[in-house]
């Protein structure tokens, strides 16, 4: 909330000192600029997209009166600025994940939440089951309850897949089960964060 404001209030002066001495191309392409500089971080991107509704308008009228500064002077638009903002819609509109959630797909070996399972396979399904949990079990207690539901869903999602891959080589299923020991104090963790009492 902080972040928001802080940003939000550089944002708005920027604009208004930016409006005194710069053409609205010129403050078009430094609103471009700044949103996308802002949404490199997780905090950024949480920003721009609870703030998205105003941002667009803003750069909608910047666009506007840009046109007509280059229509009176017979001047081209800058359509790089166009496609480079639809990028920046873009992004805004996909699922901002935390690093932590974004450290569980590592460690299970996977780009985003809710992909398919069916690479796993009997040869490296307890691998996976290592990496996930050492990717998880360090800051669980930091978890938000986005960030607990996501990994609560990855881990049932990977209990799933073993039970279709049975039979498991039986030392690989020793080694997961005790994975699974390791993971009972973070779910019981995550139980409490989401209120979803489900059985390991």
């Amino acid at each position: 909330m902080i972040f928001g404001i802080a940003v939000l209030g550089m944002l708005v002066s920027s604009c208004n000192n930016e409006s005194k001495t710069m053409s609205h191309k010129e403050q078009r392409e430094n609103k471009v600029v700044y949103v996308e500089d802002t949404i490199n971080s997780y905090e950024g991107m949480q920003w721009a997209r609870d703030n998205w509704s105003q941002l667009d308008n803003e750069y909608t009228d910047l666009t506007t009166q840009a046109k007509q500064e280059a229509d009176k002077h017979k001047d081209p638009m800058d359509e790089e600025v166009t496609i480079r903002w639809n990028n920046i819609k873009t992004k805004v509109s996909q699922p901002v994940y935390s690093t932590y959630v974004v450290s569980a797909c590592g460690g299970l070996g996977v780009e985003k939440p809710g992909l398919s399972l069916a690479f796993l396979t009997v040869d490296n399904i307890e691998p996976a089951y290592a990496g996930f949990v050492n990717a998880v079990k360090m800051d669980y207690d930091k978890f938000s309850k986005d960030d607990a539901r996501i990994i609560s869903s990855m881990w049932d999602d990977l209990n799933d897949r073993k039970n279709e891959l049975e039979p498991i080589p039986a030392g690989d299923n020793i080694k997961i089960a005790a994975h699974k020991t390791e993971f009972a104090v973070v779910k019981s963790a995550l139980k409490i964060k989401t209120g979803v009492e489900e059985a390991l």
